[in-house]
Formats: C-alpha cells, structure tokens, sequence
C-alpha cells in the first residue's frame, strides 16, 4: 500500500479552508486554524477527540479562537479533521491503532491509550505563540514544548 503525499493532502487541505472556512473566521482567526489544520497534516497527530466528538477547548488552545466558536462552526471544520484522521490513519498505521499485546496477569497496564499514542515528540505549541509577532527589537524567548496527556474514558 502506498501512502498518500503530505505535500498533496495538504494542498487539499489548504483549499478545502480558503473555500469552506475563510467566510466563517476573521482572517487572523482563519489563518490560526489553518495553521493548527497544517500543524496536525506534517506531525502526523490524530485530531483531538473525547469519545467520538471533537475536543473543541484542545483545538482552541492551538489555533487560538474560542471553543464556543468551534463548536457553534463545527459542521464546517470536522469534515477536514475527519480527512486528517484518514490520513493519519493511511500513511501511519502504527500510531492509529496500536498492537494489542497479551497481558500476564498481575502485569501493569500500559500507560497509553487508542486516543494518544505510546511515544509523543514534544512538537506540539499553541498557534497564538506561533502567529504573535513581537517587534524586531525584543529580545526571544524560547517557547516550552506542550504535551498532550488524555485518559482514557
């Protein structure tokens, strides 16, 4: 099985924004979600989710608009992030659906769930500390890598 471009899906991706979703968001707040959209597609990350629903207030905290706009513009969005998990899903196998292994018994459970996979490259930055621009003359400050850590339901 070959797997799909990054290059390609992203193009995709990228239309898929300027003409479904640019009508929705003012521009700065477009720009941040098609950037948390790109983020996921190089990455390779599942987009976030609780159960089957979209994890609205971790999409917020890296492209930088408000949960409640997420959810309220939700049918626009989670047709590019149902596509991403696709992808994902495609061109990494490894990290979409992990191995189940026999357990001994009295053995310690894993510590990684279906929702986050085992290893996790500490990538991962909020938009807004990506799209703010400081002035020339500012000192900068390197920026802590962000983790995501869920529990399984």
């Amino acid at each position: 099985m070959t797997t799909p471009s990054t290059k390609v899906f992203q193009r995709k991706i990228d239309h898929f924004c300027k003409m479904r979703l640019s009508g929705a968001f003012p521009p700065s707040e477009f720009e941040g979600l098609r950037g948390y959209l790109s983020m996921l597609i190089q990455t390779r990350r599942m987009p976030p989710k609780i159960g089957n629903r979209t994890d609205w207030a971790s999409v917020s905290e890296f492209s930088g608009i408000e949960a409640g706009r997420l959810s309220q513009a939700s049918k626009l969005i989670d047709p590019a992030l149902d596509a991403i998990a696709r992808f994902v899903k495609m061109a990494s196998p490894k990290m979409a659906a992990p191995a189940a292994t026999a357990a001994k018994p009295g053995a310690a459970k894993p510590t990684h769930s279906k929702i986050m996979p085992a290893k996790i490259a500490p990538i991962m930055v909020p938009a807004a500390k990506l799209v703010a621009k400081k002035p020339v003359s500012a000192p900068v400050t390197p920026v802590k890598p962000v983790t995501i850590i869920r529990r399984a339901a």
